[in-house]
């Protein structure tokens, strides 16, 4: 499995989500990058705000981070 991790606005709970996706879903962070808006809505949708897994730096990538070309 991997993890995405979505971080919103604060509404007195915790400010992120997660959501697991089968490891075979993305294979690089640049897939997950394009995905479209309909998509990570449904990633969003599928997400939770409890028992965020503990994982090695090495398996956490940011999205927010995105190279300008």
């Amino acid at each position: 499995m991997r993890v995405v991790l979505f971080f919103c606005e604060p509404t007195g709970q915790r400010p992120y989500r997660v959501a697991e996706v089968a490891e075979e879903r993305f294979t690089s962070q640049n897939d997950i990058e394009k995905l479209s808006r309909a998509d990570l809505l449904e990633l969003y949708r599928n997400s939770t705000s409890m028992d965020a897994p503990v994982l090695r730096s090495d398996e956490v990538a940011d999205v927010r981070k995105r190279t300008k070309v």
